[in-house]
């Protein structure tokens, strides 16, 4: 017995394996290309240098170590 999924304009395809990442569900779409995939990391990698340069990340960084050291030093085990 073959499953169906039914498209916006009624028509129906046969569903093969549809929890794949680049497998269009419905008529009219597309994966996306390797090349996209590329922009879309390359984007992501400058935005990560651009953080890291411009000094970002050193000030979440302080900011989780104070908020540690705070947490450490109220829970120094005492019991008071």
């Amino acid at each position: 017995m073959k499953v169906f999924q039914r498209f916006s304009r009624g028509e129906a395809a046969h569903v093969r394996n549809i929890s794949t990442l680049n497998h269009p569900r419905y008529r009219g779409q597309r994966g996306a290309s390797a090349i996209e995939y590329a922009i879309i990391l390359a984007v992501i990698g400058v935005a990560i240098v651009l953080a890291v340069q411009s000094g970002v990340m050193d000030s979440i960084t302080d900011l989780l170590d104070t908020q540690i050291s705070g947490i450490t030093d109220s829970g120094d085990g005492d019991g008071t």
